[in-house]
C-alpha cells in the first residue's frame, strides 16, 4: 500500500471550505461583548460551499472594530434599515441569506488553520460563488449512507 504523506496542516486544510464568494445562512446571532468591552454580534453562519457541503463559521462583528464589515453584513442579509437604524432585534437575524467573502487564515501556534469570513457581500457584486480549487480535494459529505443490512443480532 503506498500514499502521499500529508502535514497536520494539510489535513486541517482539507477539511475546509473554498475560499470566495459563497452564500450564507445566519444559524445563531448573539449580541456579545468584545475583550475591550465593546458591543458586537457573534454569528454562526452556514456556508453552502459549491463543493457539496456545508460548512460552520463562527464571526464577530461590531460597529466599533472593522465598521465596514458590520455594514456590509446588514446589507447582505438585506437589512440595511436595521443598521440605519441603529438597533437590531438578533433573533430576526436568524435564517437571513447573503453572500460572504471565505478565506483561509493560516495555522497559529497551536491552532490550526481555519475558515474566515473576509467580508459581507454589501449587494453590489452579483458574481456567481466561487468554485472550489482543485488543487485540494474535496471533503468527504457529512451524511453517511444506510447501511444495506441494518439488523444487528442479539
Amino acid at each position: 500500500m503506498n500514499w502521499k504523506p500529508k502535514t497536520e496542516d494539510e489535513i486541517a486544510r482539507e477539511r475546509l471550505a473554498p475560499e470566495g464568494l459563497t452564500p450564507f445562512t445566519v444559524l445563531e446571532a448573539t449580541p456579545s461583548v468584545s475583550k475591550k468591552g465593546k458591543d458586537m454580534l457573534t454569528l454562526k453562519l452556514n456556508i453552502h460551499a459549491d463543493d457539496g457541503c456545508d460548512y460552520f463559521i463562527f464571526d464577530y462583528v461590531s460597529p466599533h472594530f472593522m465598521a465596514h464589515k458590520f455594514r456590509h453584513f446588514f446589507c447582505a442579509v438585506n437589512r440595511l434599515n436595521d443598521y440605519e437604524r441603529g438597533t437590531v432585534d438578533t433573533a430576526g437575524l436568524v435564517g437571513c441569506e447573503g453572500y460572504c467573502d471565505v478565506g483561509v487564515q493560516d495555522a497559529k501556534g497551536d491552532y490550526p488553520a481555519k475558515n474566515i469570513i473576509r467580508d459581507y457581500d454589501k449587494g453590489d457584486a452579483k458574481a456567481e460563488p466561487a468554485k472550489a480549487k482543485p488543487a485540494s480535494p474535496a471533503p468527504t459529505p457529512k451524511t453517511s449512507a444506510p447501511a444495506e443490512d441494518d439488523e444487528i443480532p442479539f
